[in-house]
């Protein structure tokens, strides 16, 4: 299922799972997969599409995010690899209204890439 800023900022609005937190003051929102909770993941790209696989060794989820691939941008899959910690994982980060899914780095937080979420 593709997930759009819209339905992103309905998850947000609906605050936390846990029934003693408002989720006010925490923003962003961070995406994580059903499996593997505190497990950040790794990109990849293919194509037009964003692929982020769960970061636990003995698992292989993944989580497509679909965004407009840039022209020219080879077919073939490509690792990213951030700037700051290249063999590192990232999490995923959104926060209302954004429009985007935010990569964080794992090792030092930094905000590395936007990736453009498909509208409402």
């Amino acid at each position: 299922m593709l997930m759009t800023s819209a339905d992103l900022d309905t998850v947000v609005l609906g605050g936390c799972a846990d029934p003693s937190c408002d989720h006010k003051g925490h923003d962003p929102l961070y995406l994580h997969s059903r499996c593997h909770i505190n497990s950040p993941f790794f990109l990849s790209r293919d194509g037009g599409k964003v692929i982020a696989t769960c970061a636990d060794p003995y698992c292989d989820h993944k989580v497509v995010v679909e965004l407009d691939a840039p022209s020219g941008e080879p077919a073939h899959r490509t690792v990213y690899r951030q700037p700051c910690h290249p063999d590192s994982a990232v999490w995923l980060a959104y926060s209302f209204g954004s429009g985007v899914v935010q990569v964080v780095c794992f090792e030092c937080g930094q905000r590395v890439m936007d990736i453009p979420l498909a509208g409402p």
